[in-house]
């Protein structure tokens, strides 16, 4: 296991209600090519945190990761919804983005 998988999880226990660590830590395990796991922290980051908007782009990319493009395109459907009534103009652009370029893939 990588340091900075331990050190995310030594966080999340100090921690629990900071949704940051949680997410960082889907996407360590993405970045060492555990997508499978990715998706689980990712998961749980959304259900505990579903206002923290960064979460879906990485959790619909680590669907796609997983080929598994329909639930992929929910999530970036679901993340454009809380991204655009809470706002977030920078995110919401990312996630319409991510979610053209895969429907046009589909």
């Amino acid at each position: 296991m990588s340091k900075r998988i331990e050190h995310l999880k030594a966080m999340i226990e100090q921690d629990p209600e900071n949704p940051f660590p949680l997410y960082a830590l889907g996407i360590e395990h993405m970045t060492v090519g555990d997508a499978e796991e990715a998706c689980s922290c990712l998961l749980k980051a959304r259900e505990r945190f579903p206002d923290y908007i960064p979460t879906y782009y990485h959790l619909a990319q680590s669907y796609e990761a997983l080929d598994e493009a329909e639930r992929a395109k929910e999530v970036y459907q679901e993340g454009i919804q809380r991204a655009s009534a809470q706002g977030e103009a920078h995110a919401l652009s990312e996630l319409k983005a991510a979610y053209a370029l895969l429907a046009d893939d589909v």
